[in-house]
């Protein structure tokens, strides 16, 4: 896959309108790209241009079991992406 960075940006920007998220996990945007008609490999291939471009972040969230105890019990970690702010230059 040879894209530009403007043209990762669109894509990866469209899957997070599409969810109306800040943040999506793993699952969310390969479940986006494979209902675009990507395959595994190409959207591999889309996330690690987009984290070369300085597009998205990733980082681990936490998830929690939805119980009466306190404190909740936390029961694995979820890989999730931030969709970095486009930076604006001056001068």
């Amino acid at each position: 896959m040879k894209k530009n960075r403007k043209n990762i940006r669109k894509l990866i920007e469209e899957a997070f309108k599409y969810y109306n998220e800040k943040t999506l996990f793993k699952e969310e945007i390969h479940q986006y790209f494979k209902n675009k008609g990507m395959n595994e490999k190409e959207i591999k291939e889309l996330i690690k241009q987009a984290l070369i471009h300085n597009i998205i972040e990733v980082g681990v969230a936490p998830i929690v079991e939805e119980e009466e105890e306190m404190p909740p019990k936390e029961i694995k970690t979820k890989i999730a992406y931030s969709l970095k702010q486009k930076l604006i230059k001056l001068g």
